[in-house]
């Protein structure tokens, strides 16, 4: 059976999504109970950058049911930048692809004809609207005037075809769209990325000498490089060591400052003993700093505190704070030049590029 993933693109959507998930819902788990597809099959949401509950809704909808997936951009990058991540995102696991707007604006039922089309041979199936009779008189006026005057400027379109198609993982190879990823490692794709691992692990080696119960403040684990790699450099350098650090002794901390202090505060009531906070970034630990200093610990007489990061803030806060040094503007460069050289060569092999790492040891450990 064929693995299918749904695409659609989403920006403050928070009106229609309840319904719209219900609808495309309905319409894979009827294909996968009769067996068209398979059941990894999925509907993916993509959050362009949404002011209101969107992505609420989207994690809502992850945690409930695993046929649904959501992406999550950084910020609004626009709709067919949104719907380019979701496609690229979607081929690594599907074997074909259909996009589709977020209103359901075209027919959800023509979601299975396209799949019995691919099953068929076709490697593209294009949604095309009938008929543009629900349309106020300016939409319709616009659109149909939009192909036509593409049409005498000589561009291959279809006549009222949007976003609505389906196409298959060789199609969506063959696009070639140049990609380059920073700060995370992906497989099958040019990328420029921090050693999270082992600059955590030798920041944790630098500091154990003074350190008998450490505590480590992360961030989520859907963050491959700052959720992941990060605490297990944490966890290894504890275990080389010989300290055994209790789950509790872990939390987790939206980027904030705010979410440094609340964990760091959870800790220390759990574990009045911590003589150390371990932090995924340097907002988080100013937050645990803060928190310490507010609580009567000394910095770092009493309670030692590591960042990420090496921001400039780290030198100027009071005690400075000792962080991990990336290479964040030679990254950007590094990366500009992988795309510009995928953007003008044929035959380009993805390639890995892993930035060294300074560890800068200041005044808020021992």
């Amino acid at each position: 059976m064929k693995t299918i993933w749904l695409v659609v693109p989403c920006y403050n959507e928070e009106e229609v999504l309840p319904e719209t998930s219900k609808q495309l819902k309905n319409v894979m788990s009827s294909m996968i109970e009769n067996g068209k597809i398979s059941p990894e099959s999925k509907i993916a949401f993509v959050n362009d950058g949404s002011k209101d509950n969107t992505w609420n809704i989207i994690s809502t909808l992850c945690t409930g049911d695993g046929i649904f997936a959501g992406i999550n951009l950084s910020r609004n990058k626009g709709h067919q930048n949104a719907l380019l991540a979701g496609l690229m995102t979607a081929k690594k696991y599907a074997d074909a692809v259909i996009s589709l707007d977020a209103d359901l604006q075209d027919d959800v039922n023509a979601i299975e004809k396209m799949v019995d089309n691919f099953i068929a041979g076709d490697d593209i199936v294009y949604g095309v609207r009938s008929s543009r009779k629900t349309d106020t008189f300016f939409k319709r006026f616009t659109a149909e005037g939009f192909y036509k005057f593409m049409a005498a400027m000589g561009v291959e379109i279809v006549f009222n075809h949007a976003d609505y198609r389906l196409m298959s993982r060789r199609a969506l190879d063959a696009l070639r769209v140049p990609v380059v990823v920073l700060g995370q490692d992906m497989e099958g794709y040019s990328s420029v990325f921090n050693d999270d691992y082992r600059s955590m692990l030798q920041l944790c080696r630098k500091v154990r000498p003074n350190s008998v119960h450490p505590a480590y403040i992360g961030v989520t684990q859907e963050d491959v490089s700052a959720g992941q790699e990060r605490r297990r450099g944490f966890l290894d350098a504890c275990a080389e060591l010989g300290l055994d650090v209790p789950a509790d002794a872990m939390g987790t901390s939206p980027f904030s400052l705010d979410g440094g202090y609340e964990c760091a505060e959870s800790l220390m009531s759990r574990h009045p003993e911590l003589d150390t906070f371990v932090c995924a970034t340097d907002v988080i630990a100013f937050g645990a700093l803060t928190c310490a200093r507010e609580y009567g610990r000394r910095v770092p007489e009493d309670v030692q505190v590591t960042g990420v990061g090496d921001s400039d803030l780290t030198r100027v806060v009071t005690p400075s704070l000792t962080s991990i040094h990336h290479h964040y503007q030679t990254s950007g460069r590094e990366a500009a030049k992988l795309l510009i050289e995928a953007m003008t060569s044929k035959d380009v092999v993805p390639r890995e590029i892993r930035m060294s790492y300074g560890i800068m040891m200041r005044n808020s450990t021992r």
